[in-house]
Order: C-alpha cells, then structure tokens, then sequence
C-alpha cells in the first residue's frame, strides 16, 4: 500500500492533487491518505482527515510500502523507524505551504540519503511513485547492504532539527 500523509498542521493540496491524479491513471494501486485540512478532496483513493489516535496512524505506516509525504519530521521519524522508503515533495513558501521550517534547506539535506528521494515538482513526482516489485527490491537492496532502520544521514539530520526546536 501506498501511504500519502500531509499531517496536520497546514494543508497541502498541491501534493494530495498530485497522487490523486496519479492514482486516477494507476487504478490497480492501492493508497491511502490522510489529507488534513487539505481543501481539495480526493476522488481516487481512501483518505482520512486526520489518523485522530497513534495506533492507528501506526497500523497504516505498518502496512505501507512507500510513504509519500512532505518533509515533516513527524512524518519522516516513524518512516525511518520502519525503514520505509519515502517520496517527498517539499512545500513552498511560493504557494503558502510553509510550516515553520525550510524543507528546501531540509531537502537539500537530505538529497543524497538512500531511503528519502525528493521530488522536485508534482509531475517528477508522479514520475517517481514506482510500482509495487520496484519498491520491493529497494528494500531489498537496502537490507542486502546492512541498513536496518535510520539512515545515518537522516539521523543526524533530525538529532539536529530536534536540538534547534
């Protein structure tokens, strides 16, 4: 399963627009979204507004194979816990999506870690959700190579974000 989650703190109609559209041409896929205070409302995929309890939000990372998301540390520290490979799209003070951090800063940061690939705009995002047997075989790749859990990179990363809240 696909698992694409905005949070809760801003609304990100740009990215749940964009997977929408993509499930819309992959009709065989199965995803689920939690789209907050998203104002667009999806029309080709299961969505939440909110998880409203952890152990809910948990069964649903349990059950994803790919995570689609911002780059929300709430969102990417149960990811990495999994190693659950994750798309982002960053959000753009451009378009009113900031959330009170820099996710271009963030994405430049993350970049080159092995479990996160960030997508430049909505349409290399839909470019980027790979099939089923794709995402498979990444995380065999990552197992095969000693990764378990966080990468190092993306450690460090959020030990640094948590230190500078």
């Amino acid at each position: 399963m696909i698992l694409l989650c905005v949070g809760t703190r801003a609304p990100f109609n740009r990215l749940v627009r964009a997977v929408d559209q993509w499930a819309w041409k992959n009709p065989a896929s199965e995803i689920f979204a939690q789209i907050g205070n998203t104002t667009f409302i999806p029309r080709n995929m299961d969505y939440v507004r909110n998880f409203y309890s952890i152990s809910r939000q948990n069964r649903k990372f349990d059950r994803a194979s790919l995570l689609i998301c911002d780059l929300s540390v709430e969102l990417l520290l149960p990811a990495s816990e999994r190693a659950l490979p994750v798309l982002a799209l960053p959000r753009l003070p451009i378009f009113g999506e900031e959330t009170g951090i820099d996710q271009i800063t963030l994405a430049r940061h993350l970049k080159s870690d092995d479990f996160i690939t960030i997508a430049q705009d909505e349409t290399h995002l839909q470019s980027l959700i790979c099939t089923p047997d794709a995402r498979k075989r990444q995380a065999i790749r990552s197992s095969q190579s000693g990764q378990s859990g966080q990468s190092d990179s993306l450690t460090r990363l959020l030990k640094t974000i948590r230190e500078a809240r």
